[in-house]
C-alpha cells in the first residue's frame, strides 16, 4: 500500500471539494431563471425631423432635431410647444403622473410635471456659460434627478462644472457622485447607479454598477457603450454596445446577474438611435432603429425563459415587420424572407403558423410556415423555416437551420399558376373551368368573367382556394382545389374592395374598404357575431382619429394595426382577436 503525505491528502480533499462546488454551481446555473423574448412588434414610425420620443398612457413627448420639444395629450389629441432650444430630455410616469426633465443647449435644466400644466418656469439648475448637459435620468418615484455635465472648452481646466450629480428635487440637495462625465441611470429601487463614462475616442468605455449605499463598484461590461437605460419597475438595465460593424442591445438582470442580447443590428443595415423602458410595463424595452426605410420604434418585451411559445411568436412577428435587426441574430445567419418583392414600395402581409415539438427538456423542434401576400394583388408566396431551439441557462441557441425554398402562387390570364424556386411554372387550374363546375347562375358566372381577381389565398393544405374579384362590390369565391375539382364551394358579396385575405384557426379573414364610409372593415367568414364586435371597435377607433391597416395572423390570433398620427410621429396599436376563443384585447404601444 502506498503512503500518502498530508499534503497529498489535503490536495485530493480540496480537489473533491472543488469538483463538488463546480457541479453545484452548474446545477444552480441550470435552474437559474433568465430573460427571453415574449413579444416583439413595431409600435411607432418617425419622420426624419424627430430626434427622440417618449410616451406613457396619455402623454407623448417628441423632440425635433432642431430643438423643439412638443407635448401631446393622447386623449384630447392636442399638442403644445414646450421649448424651442432643448438638447435632450428624460421622462417617467409615477402613480399616473408624468414628469420630464429637460436640458437646453445652453446648460439649463427644467422640470415639467403633468399635473402642473405645460408651462415651464425658472430652471431648477443653470450651468449656462460653464457646461452642457450630457445625460439626464429620473428616479422611479420622480423625486431624484441624476444628470451629468460636460464643461465648455473655455472652463474645462477649472473643473468646476464637470461630473455626474444627484439632485433631490424636494429638498434641492445636490451631491456629486462621479468626477467625470458619462451616461448614467438609476435602477428601479434607487440603490444603484449604472454609469458609462464619456470617451473622446468612443471605445471601450464600458458600464459599471455603483452601489449608492456601500459605494462599491462592479463592472458590467467593458465594451463600447452608446446608449444606457434603466427600467423603473423591474431590476433590468439595457445598453447598446458597438462591436466593430455590429450594434447590440443587451439587457442585464440585476437579480440573476445574467445578460441577454435583446437586439442586434449590422451597421450596414442601420443604427440604433435610442433605447428606453416603458413607464407602465417595466419589462417592455423600446428600441428606435434608423434604416434606409426610415426610423421605426420596436418594442421587445422580456420574460422568463420558460415561455417558449410566445417567444416563437415573437420571431414570427419580427418577420412580419421585416426587421432584420431582430431576425438575423436569432438564427445566427443572414436570414430573411426568400420571397421576391413585386413592388418594394408595398408592405408585405405575412400570416404565420408554427408548431413547437419538445424533443427533450432543453431541445425543441420548431417549424414555422409563412404565407406572404401583397395588398390588392392576386399573388401569394409560401415558405417555411425549421430549426432546433436549445434553451440553455444563459442564451438561446439554434441548430440545423433549414430554410425551405419558396413557392409562388399567382393568377394570370385567369389561370392559377405555381412557380417554384427554379422558375418552373405549373398551371394548377383555370378559373373559368372552376366557375363552370359550380352552382352559381350562368349570369353570375359571366359577370365574374368581366371582373379582375385582386386577392387570393391558398390554404396550407392546398385543398381550398379563396379568390376575391375586384369591383364596386367585391365577390368572394371559395374553390374546391381537390383532385376532382368540384368548382365553387361557396360565394359571398362585400360592399367594398378587398385589400387582403388571411386564414387562421380554420377561419377566413377578409379586410376590405367599405364603399360608403371608405373605412377599413373586417369580415370573419362564418362568425357574424365576432365580425360585428370587431367592426364596432374599429369604428370607435376610427371615430377617435385612428386609421386601420391590413391585418395579419400569427397562429390563432388576428392582429389589426391601428395608426394614430401626431405631427411627425405615428403610434401603432393593435387590436388582437383570438379566432379560436373569440377573445378581443386592445394593447397600447
Amino acid at each position: 500500500m502506498k503512503n500518502f503525505s498530508v499534503k497529498k491528502i489535503l490536495a485530493c480533499t480540496l480537489l473533491v471539494v472543488a469538483l463538488f462546488g463546480l457541479c453545484f454551481f452548474a446545477v444552480r446555473r441550470e435552474n437559474k431563471p433568465t430573460l427571453a423574448f415574449t413579444d416583439f412588434r413595431q409600435v411607432a414610425s418617425l419622420t426624419d425631423k424627430v430626434s427622440t420620443v417618449w410616451w406613457s398612457d396619455n402623454l407623448l413627448l417628441q423632440l425635433s432635431k432642431s430643438g423643439e420639444l412638443f407635448s401631446t395629450d393622447l386623449r384630447a389629441k392636442t399638442s403644445t410647444l414646450l421649448i424651442e432650444n432643448a438638447s435632450l430630455f428624460t421622462a417617467n410616469a409615477y402613480e399616473g403622473n408624468a414628469k420630464a426633465a429637460i436640458a437646453t443647449n445652453v446648460g439649463r435644466i427644467y422640470l415639467l410635471e403633468q399635473t402642473q400644466g405645460e408651462s415651464l418656469f425658472d430652471p431648477i439648475l443653470n450651468y449656462e456659460g460653464m457646461s452642457v448637459v450630457y445625460s439626464l435620468d429620473l428616479s422611479a418615484d420622480n423625486q431624484v434627478l441624476l444628470f451629468s455635465l460636460s464643461p465648455l472648452p473655455s472652463v474645462r481646466e477649472m473643473g468646476t462644472a464637470q461630473g455626474t450629480y444627484l439632485l433631490s428635487i424636494p429638498s434641492g440637495r445636490l451631491e456629486k457622485v462621479f468626477p467625470n462625465t458619462g451616461r448614467a441611470c438609476l435602477n428601479a429601487n434607487g440603490s444603484k447607479i449604472y454609469f458609462s463614462p464619456f470617451s473622446y475616442a468612443q471605445r471601450e468605455n464600458g458600464v459599471q454598477a455603483y452601489d449608492i449605499i456601500t459605494h462599491e463598484t462592479k463592472d458590467i461590461s467593458k465594451a463600447t457603450i452608446t446608449n444606457l437605460s434603466c427600467s423603473k419597475k423591474e431590476s433590468l438595465v439595457a445598453f447598446t454596445s458597438e462591436l466593430g460593424a455590429l450594434t447590440r442591445v443587451y439587457v442585464y438582470d440585476e437579480e440573476t446577474q445574467s445578460m441577454t442580447i435583446a437586439y442586434e443590428l449590422p451597421q450596414y443595415i442601420g443604427s440604433v438611435q435610442d433605447i428606453w423602458w416603458s413607464p407602465t410595463d417595466g419589462k417592455a424595452l423600446y428600441v428606435t432603429v434608423q434604416t434606409n426605410e426610415g426610423t421605426k420604434v420596436n418594442r421587445v418585451t422580456m420574460g422568463g425563459s420558460q415561455e417558449h411559445l410566445p417567444w416563437i411568436r415573437t420571431l414570427g412577428l419580427a418577420f412580419q415587420f421585416d426587421d432584420e435587426g431582430f431576425v438575423t441574430p436569432l438564427i445566427n445567419k443572414s436570414m430573411g424572407s426568400p420571397c421576391t418583392e413585386q413592388d418594394s414600395s408595398q408592405r408585405t402581409i405575412s400570416d404565420l403558423q408554427f408548431q413547437v415539438t419538445p424533443m427533450s427538456s432543453k431541445l425543441w423542434s420548431v417549424n414555422m410556415q409563412f404565407a406572404e401576400r401583397y395588398p390588392e394583388q392576386p399573388s401569394q408566396c409560401n415558405w417555411s423555416l425549421q430549426f432546433f431551439l436549445d434553451m440553455t441557462d444563459n442564451s438561446i441557441e439554434y441548430r440545423n437551420v433549414k430554410h425551405e425554398e419558396p413557392e409562388y402562387y399567382v393568377i394570370t390570364d385567369r389561370n392559377l399558376v405555381k412557380e417554384d424556386a427554379q422558375g418552373t411554372l405549373t398551371t394548377l387550374a383555370s378559373l373559368d373551368r372552376l366557375l363552370s363546375l359550380q352552382t352559381l347562375t350562368s349570369s353570375s358566372a359571366i359577370a365574374l368573367q368581366n371582373k379582375i381577381p385582386n386577392a387570393i389565398l391558398m390554404q396550407p393544405d392546398k385543398q381550398k382556394l379563396l379568390v376575391a374579384y375586384a369591383g364596386e362590390d367585391s365577390d368572394l369565391l371559395i374553390f374546391d382545389m381537390s383532385a376532382t375539382h368540384k368548382g365553387v364551394e361557396n360565394s359571398f358579396k362585400l360592399p367594398g374592395e378587398v385589400v387582403s385575405v388571411s386564414y387562421a384557426a380554420g377561419k377566413y379573414v377578409v379586410y376590405y374598404i367599405d364603399n360608403l364610409e371608405h373605412t377599413g372593415n373586417v369580415l370573419i367568414l362564418g362568425d357574424n357575431d365576432l365580425t360585428s364586435e370587431v367592426n364596432n371597435l374599429l369604428r370607435k377607433t376610427i371615430a377617435s382619429g385612428s386609421s386601420v391597416e391590413a391585418p395579419f395572423c400569427a397562429n390563432e390570433t388576428l392582429y389589426v394595426p391601428l395608426v394614430n398620427t401626431f405631427s411627425n410621429v405615428e403610434l401603432i396599436t393593435y387590436l388582437e382577436v383570438d379566432l379560436s376563443s373569440g377573445l378581443i384585447t386592445y394593447n397600447f404601444p
